[in-house]
């Protein structure tokens, strides 16, 4: 399949009609500038394999359930490790199900041969990275400008790497938010963290 900077090209032929269908065609031109050139090849950028390591780590939450498993453990013991590693697990299990129920095709055109065969809305690594973060940010605060960092550039790793739309990021951030809010926040408190 060419790897073209037009949308059409770029991914799947838009589905959706109404307010919605010129959204995600922004959505798709936007993206694809990010991950192809005019010519057709992919963008490269200087730090393309950090990136990807980047990105790797935060496949299914298994970047995050190491640092609960060392950092979490070491400061507030191990239940809270568990529970930390049980609300990003979740958010994937939740994350999956909005999946099925979005269907939104993954970008076609990728910085390497990596095609998931999962759907692309909303964005599991992001939501997982919010929540990882805010439970970060809450065991150890003094380093919360490192957890949302690390997350701001997992975020930006899937739009680079061609894994995601830039629509699907946001609706993962946002997606993560309203778990870490609604859901973490509350429970990591009633655990006696924060």
């Amino acid at each position: 399949m060419p790897n073209r900077s037009d949308d059409t090209n770029y991914s799947e032929p838009v589905s959706r009609t109404g307010r919605f269908a010129s959204i995600d065609r922004i959505d798709r031109r936007i993206s694809a500038k990010c991950v192809v050139r005019p010519d057709g090849s992919p963008r490269r950028v200087a730090a393309m394999s950090v990136l990807r390591r980047v990105s790797q780590s935060g496949s299914y939450g298994v970047g995050w359930v190491v640092l609960f498993a060392v950092v979490v453990t070491a400061i507030e013991g191990w239940a809270i490790a568990l529970a930390a590693a049980g609300s990003v697990l979740g958010t994937l299990m939740i994350n999956t199900v909005v999946k099925e129920i979005v269907r939104r095709p993954r970008p076609a055109a990728t910085a390497f041969n990596d095609h998931p065969t999962t759907f692309s809305m909303p964005s599991a690594h992001t939501s997982m990275a919010v929540v990882g973060a805010t439970v970060m940010t809450l065991v150890a605060p003094a380093l919360w400008m490192l957890w949302w960092a690390w997350t701001c550039v997992l975020a930006v790793s899937r739009i680079v790497l061609g894994m995601h739309y830039i629509g699907d990021v946001v609706a993962g951030a946002v997606f993560g938010a309203v778990i870490a809010r609604w859901i973490v926040v509350p429970v990591m408190h009633a655990l006696g963290v924060g």
